[in-house]
């Protein structure tokens, strides 16, 4: 990040820009304010693993707009394309308006006028009521746009937590709250394995990439973890990957997947089921040409998962005891990392005692 620079008239000027970069794409954070420069100081720590420094060009540009200064709610009168959560996005005819039910609004556009190519950089402008909401907006907004970009480069971004062990990489498939981030902070303090992340995991060519965000667990321990670097796993071949379900039997159950489970796979694979990919779908800029082949695209390598037998149904328990918990977990952590013979067999039942 470039240093900070005080005018002598007493006008605040900060070049203190953030540039994230991951697997070949960038984006960068820019500010001209101390509102800004404290923003980008959080979603400096926040985004660690991805503050390297590389010459690529980026594909987005963030840019922190002061509060109070009238931002999208300019374009009110735009067509209402997308509405989930209370959050809000219109198209405008100089790009798309979001509108957040905290007070954030951002503003995208792109910089070149011709957009038939599809490689036109985004500008964004964002403006929030607080520092705070507007590091998490920007956060998630700069992870999606990497993440998109990523896309385009050919990779496949998968709702799973993954970790590597000796016969390659396994990923577990699941929604928010079903204990993802749960099951990788149990592997970062009760074992030696490495992650590719909790939540957001890179897939291309059968290998899985890392994509180290900041953990978040939910109440009641309610932290936020980094990835120590030492602990982020190299690209490996992927292994197996688990759908996850939630069951109220005080076991942990590895099974075959059967037909429905398969559809269900399949599906969250090709569209995704999480806030920030439909959201995407709703500011893609890409035509509809675009849009299909990345569809296609999933939806083959979902099926070539099937195909080759590298999935299956990960059941975990609700609430058990903190003891057991504690027990269950390194034995399902031992069954996950097994041969592949013994995953191949009908079930696997680790049961608490």
């Amino acid at each position: 990040m470039d240093s900070l620079h005080v005018m002598s008239n007493s006008t605040f000027v900060s070049t203190k820009n953030l540039r994230l970069n991951w697997l070949g794409s960038s984006i960068e954070v820019r500010t001209s304010s101390r509102f800004g420069e404290r923003v980008v100081k959080i979603l400096s720590v926040e985004l660690e693993h991805f503050t390297k420094r590389c010459e690529i060009l980026p594909s987005a540009t963030i840019t922190i707009v002061d509060p109070g200064r009238v931002l999208a709610s300019q374009f009110s009168s735009g067509r209402l394309r997308f509405k989930f959560r209370g959050i809000k996005v219109k198209i405008l005819k100089q790009g798309r308006a979001i509108f957040y039910p905290d007070g954030c609004e951002a503003l995208l556009t792109n910089q070149l006028a011709n957009q038939l190519t599809n490689q036109s950089p985004l500008d964004v402008k964002i403006s929030a009521p607080s520092i705070e909401v507007a590091a998490r907006r920007i956060y998630l907004l700069a992870l999606s746009l990497l993440g998109e970009d990523l896309e385009r480069k050919g990779f496949m971004r998968i709702h799973a937590a993954s970790f590597a062990h000796d016969l390659g990489a396994t990923a577990v498939l699941a929604p928010s709250g079903t204990g993802k981030s749960t099951l990788a902070a149990q592997i970062l303090r009760g074992s030696s394995l490495n992650l590719y992340s909790d939540e957001i995991t890179l897939l291309k060519n059968g290998t899985l990439y890392p994509f180290p965000c900041r953990m978040a667990l939910k109440p009641p321990q309610e932290e936020r973890i980094s990835i120590p670097q030492n602990r982020i796993a190299v690209p490996t071949v992927l292994h197996k990957i688990y759908l996850a379900t939630r069951v109220s039997e005080k076991c942990f159950t590895i099974q075959t997947l059967t037909t429905r489970r398969a559809a269900s796979l399949i599906a969250q694979l090709t569209i995704g089921w999480h806030l920030p990919q439909l959201l995407e779908v709703a500011l893609r800029r890409d035509s509809f040409f675009f849009l299909c082949q990345m569809l296609v695209r999933r939806l083959a390598t979902a099926l070539k998962l099937v195909i080759l037998r590298k999935t299956g149904v990960l059941q975990l328990a609700t609430n058990p005891p903190g003891e057991a918990r504690e027990r269950d977990f390194q034995e399902l952590l031992r069954a996950l990392s097994q041969t592949k013979t013994a995953l191949n067999s009908e079930s696997l039942t680790v049961r608490q005692v």
